[in-house]
């Protein structure tokens, strides 16, 4: 059996409103067109074509593709590889796999996080590289950091957020490089939560110092079960 990781395989959703009521109006689907399953195994897809991004609206039934544009992305990761902002005024999008440039049958670990505007016609407005294996993205709550979990790499990438723009910060080595962080959740702008896959959960602890800032793991909480 073969299927092809061309479908919606990253969703994230956009909250307008302040109430519980609100409803989600859009949501952003990351599309890995270089992947397929064959018989359970991940292999090379044939023939190659770009993976996309998709933009869904939500408001109508059934939701409705607006717009699709060519993004890195992977079938890793889903669904935090892709983050949009409350105002749905942009999105960012992670790419975990991609095919080797020496050997177009093989899969290698990407590190490229793309930045999309979604105002008007959806564009492609800004790429940098995170760390190997780039999976998991968190916004923190005021908008002004932008952590990238690197499940290959075993780090986690921090990027001020300005102007829709990403400015690297730093990169947070959680100590072993099998450590394959993948979920990543901010708590308030000050904390933020990184699971190990098979470990346990770190807690990375966000300092504003002199108008720039600082990342550093604070340690060890929640034994996983």
């Amino acid at each position: 059996m073969v299927l092809r990781a061309s479908s919606a395989l990253a969703l994230a959703f956009a909250v307008t409103g302040a109430s519980m009521a609100a409803r989600a109006e859009i949501a952003v689907s990351s599309n890995d067109a270089h992947t397929v399953t064959v018989n359970g195994q991940q292999i090379a897809a044939e023939p190659v074509v770009a993976d996309t991004l998709s933009i869904l609206d939500l408001a109508k039934y059934p939701p409705q593709v607006t717009a699709t544009i060519d993004v890195p992305g992977s079938v890793v990761g889903p669904p935090y590889a892709v983050a949009v902002t409350p105002d749905e005024s942009f999105a960012i999008v992670s790419s975990a796999t991609k095919l080797d440039s020496a050997d177009a049958k093989k899969i290698v670990p990407d590190d490229r996080v793309s930045v999309i505007d979604l105002a008007g016609s959806p564009k492609l407005v800004q790429q940098v590289t995170a760390g190997a294996g780039a999976t998991s993205v968190g916004i923190s709550p005021n908008g002004s950091l932008v952590l990238v979990a690197n499940r290959t790499e075993g780090t986690v990438s921090a990027f001020r957020l300005n102007s829709k723009k990403l400015e690297p910060l730093d990169k947070i080595d959680l100590g072993n490089p099998k450590a394959g962080p993948s979920g990543l959740a901010f708590v308030s702008d000050r904390v933020a939560l990184v699971s190990r896959d098979g470990d346990s959960t770190l807690v990375i602890s966000i300092d504003a110092i002199q108008r720039s800032l600082s990342v550093r793991v604070e340690g060890y909480s929640v034994e996983a079960a």
